[in-house]
């Protein structure tokens, strides 16, 4: 219905496990009976970005590990609409669980922003902004006004 092109933008997202490890959030490199991924999941209020469910979110992909423990994760997103959206940054491990019957996987969510009034984004700001990278790069459950990170919960899509 409406002509303008899609427009593809990169949020990206620094992870201090240090600082998670303060709120009790300990994540082990090496738990490998499993395969277990550690996944930085975004989710929000597009249908793209799973509108709020973790499970339909988009995964990030690990872009660098800096020194003292923290990652930089980046997602890239097609927006099909200018209108503002809110998101939320999310750190989860994904569980394969392979046998004869079923192909299940279980998403642990061990962290997430918990700030009630969640990230948002304006393209329209976006694309008027000539300093980007403020807009698109954050640390996780860091805000203006403080800390948010929240342990997480269970949830598997077998359900």
């Amino acid at each position: 219905d409406d002509a303008h092109s899609l427009s593809s933008i990169v949020l990206s997202v620094d992870i201090d496990f240090k600082s998670l490890e303060d709120v009790g959030i300990y994540i082990e490199a090496s738990v490998t009976e499993y395969k277990r991924m550690i996944v930085v999941g975004i989710t929000g209020s597009l249908d793209v970005l799973g509108m709020w469910n973790p499970e339909k979110a988009v995964f990030c992909e690990r872009q660098n590990t800096t020194s003292n423990n923290t990652e930089t994760w980046h997602c890239s997103i097609t927006l099909q609409t200018l209108s503002v959206f809110q998101y939320r940054f999310f750190l989860a491990e994904l569980f394969e669980e392979v046998d004869e019957t079923s192909d299940s996987q279980t998403l642990n969510i061990l962290a997430w922003e918990s700030r009630l009034k969640p990230r948002e984004f304006c393209l329209i700001d976006y694309l008027n902004s000539t300093d980007k990278h403020p807009l698109t790069h954050t640390k996780f459950g860091i805000f203006d006004d403080g800390n948010f990170i929240q342990r997480g919960w269970l949830m598997s899509n077998s359900e």
